[in-house]
């Protein structure tokens, strides 16, 4: 028995409709500042004894442009970043099993960007999730205050005489070795206290980060309006210490440069996310304009002690700990 045409292509419609279905892609906010976290979900319907495949971006998700004309160009890997991996569950809801998962993303260049959906295996059955869209707007212009693009390149100046280059560096780190000579200072003070003392040990490098942290916790300058002088701090004492332990040069780095430098240092990956956590969050303060929240300033805290915390434990002896 022959079937007409007509079924077989209504068929194949509705089958292609409930595909479409099924999949579901949502943002949690589709117009966000450049360097601001979004979460970006997916899910659909599955059986217990179906097994899921998925395989989630690690660093970067592809994009495109999307433009007054359409959908245009592929704008580069790294507009896209992951911030935090991609997690996912399968939860009884009232439609019966439903597979979900989600990351956290932020987007590094402004205007409207088209994220493709990602394939799935629900079984032998493979099916993608739809696009989502996404728009990233720079900070609020401040009067009086020069703004510039996050991650944006630079043409390539022509050489500076000496008296020029170092004009430029205490224009730029000037505040670095003012903190670095005050720092030495007041060491130098201490220390000679200390000196008649015999009892009295030498803080270690441990014990020094450890004070710092809770000193600027007892402090409190987020509490006075001063978040962005907390984590340029909070940036510092992690920078030293990590500088110190491993023997890298860290303080005149970004963000970038430093976690590229450590990585082969750290065998966890927890703890890398974390120290990149840390240092990502206290750029974004500094140079977005970002005000978290007292429980967000006292988390970064903790989780700095925490850092320093593991890190020494790993690289100090068993017997002199």
């Amino acid at each position: 028995m022959k079937i007409p045409v007509a079924i077989v292509i209504l068929v194949l419609i509705m089958s292609g409709n409930s595909m479409t279905q099924v999949t579901h892609a949502s943002i949690s906010q589709q117009e966000i500042t450049i360097g601001e976290r979004v979460t970006l979900s997916y899910s659909l319907p599955v059986k217990f004894t179906e097994p899921v495949l998925f395989d989630p971006a690690e660093r970067f998700i592809p994009a495109k442009r999307s433009g007054s004309t359409g959908i245009n160009e592929e704008v580069p890997i790294e507009t896209i970043e992951v911030l935090t991996p991609f997690k996912d569950t399968i939860i009884d809801s009232e439609g019966g099993p439903l597979w979900t998962g989600y990351y956290e993303i932020t987007v590094w260049d402004s205007g409207s960007f088209i994220l493709p959906g990602p394939m799935i295996a629900l079984g032998k059955e493979k099916l993608q999730f739809p696009s989502v869209s996404l728009t990233g707007k720079l900070s609020p212009i401040i009067q009086g205050i020069d703004t510039y693009d996050i991650k944006e390149s630079f043409t390539e100046l022509p050489a500076q005489t000496w008296k020029e280059q170092l004009t430029s560096f205490f224009s730029n780190y000037g505040w670095i070795v003012i903190l670095m000579v005050i720092t030495l200072i007041g060491w130098l003070y201490f220390r000679k206290r200390r000196k008649g003392s015999v009892d009295q040990q030498e803080l270690t490098l441990f014990e020094q980060a450890v004070k710092r942290l809770q000193d600027l916790e007892h402090q409190g300058l987020w509490r006075n309006g001063k978040v962005k002088m907390h984590y340029s701090e909070l940036s510092l004492v992690l920078r030293s210490y990590l500088s110190s332990v491993y023997e890298l040069q860290l303080l005149e780095r970004t963000t970038s440069e430093a976690l590229l430098l450590i990585a082969p240092k750290i065998a966890s990956k927890d703890l890398l996310d974390s120290i990149k956590g840390i240092l990502e969050s206290s750029d974004l303060v500094k140079f977005a304009k970002l005000h978290p929240e007292e429980n967000e300033v006292l988390s970064d805290l903790h989780q700095s002690l925490k850092i320093i915390s593991v890190i020494h434990e790993q690289t100090t002896p068993t017997d002199e700990q």
